[in-house]
């Protein structure tokens, strides 16, 4: 289970000043979003990670493969009540591979849940928003990496592509939407206690995901000291072992897991601190059954 985290950058304040429509509120009437306004951008050049700093905040379109609507997709800070969130791959996935996370208000449903996985194309113009991502390579790192997703203000049907529309071809957003502000993070010296979530592994067979995945109920116990943590684990399987990391502001650095039961295993990875009590990360390793890349979200109890 990929968890992605959404931050407002400065240059989204400096926008909202100058009266501009993005993905915050605006002080006054709504403005119908022209296509024109958005620069248009190859699918990869969002979710690469080489482009993060040129195209964060700016107003994209892209072209892309509708991959499915799934609640897990929608990153903290967006009301649950209010958006929805989808993945796509570029317009020709074997030339531009990778996933984007398209989040998008309810309203524009319609359009969305009439697209068939792999086969609809979609032109998608938005905000270009960036988020802390958990991944194998975050895993590695020992930290997480950072990507972006979009802010969908209009999603249309490609007609240029031969496909059969089912539903409304265009869907825009009615207002511009705003983001429900992140709670606070906890501050060094709250990770003390126990979080109970559920962990989701994938076997990966040289280093590529093989498609095999499970999901399990997970306990962490930890204790922190000044910057260090140090814990417990264990899974509903009965699999348990110990975990060590870092703290540095938000995140979790250098976190290490050791599997004891039922086989000895090493996993490295890195997690964020998501507030409310909310732990979220992946580990990357291996046990005596094969080589996992685990996604884990846990809150507190």
């Amino acid at each position: 289970m990929s968890a992605h985290r959404n931050h407002l950058s400065s240059s989204f304040l400096v926008v909202f000043l100058l009266g501009l429509t993005l993905a915050g509120c605006s002080t006054g009437a709504p403005k119908a979003s022209s296509t024109a306004e958005y620069k248009e951008v190859e699918h990869g050049q969002l979710t690469s990670g080489a482009f993060v700093s040129e195209l964060s905040g700016k107003r994209v379109k892209v072209r892309a493969t509708f991959y499915g609507q799934n609640a897990a997709l929608l990153p903290d800070g967006y009301a649950s009540g209010r958006y929805l969130a989808f993945q796509t791959a570029g317009a020709d996935p074997l030339r531009a591979p990778g996933f984007l996370i398209v989040v998008a208000p309810k309203t524009m449903a319609n359009t969305i849940f009439a697209a068939t996985v792999s086969e609809t194309k979609l032109i998608i113009s938005g905000r270009a928003a960036p988020v802390l991502e958990y991944n194998a390579t975050s895993a590695v790192l020992g930290r997480p990496t950072k990507t972006l997703i979009i802010e969908a203000h209009r999603i249309e049907i490609d007609t240029t592509s031969d496909q059969t529309v089912t539903g409304p071809a265009t869907a825009v957003a009615p207002a511009p939407e705003s983001i429900t502000t992140r709670p606070a993070p906890p501050q060094a010296g709250d990770l003390n206690g126990t979080f109970v979530g559920e962990i989701t592994n994938q076997q990966l067979v040289l280093g590529v995901a093989s498609g095999q995945t499970s999901s399990l109920r997970v306990t962490f116990a930890i204790v922190q000291s000044g910057d260090q943590i140090t814990g417990i684990w264990t899974t509903t399987s009965g699999a348990s072992g110990t975990i060590s990391g870092t703290v540095k502001g938000q995140v979790i650095n250098s976190l290490s897991g050791k599997q004891v039961d039922p086989c000895n295993g090493d996993f490295k990875g890195a997690a964020f601190i998501a507030g409310n009590g909310i732990l979220a990360g992946t580990f990357v390793g291996t046990d005596c059954k094969g080589t996992y890349m685990s996604n884990f979200r846990v809150t507190r109890q």
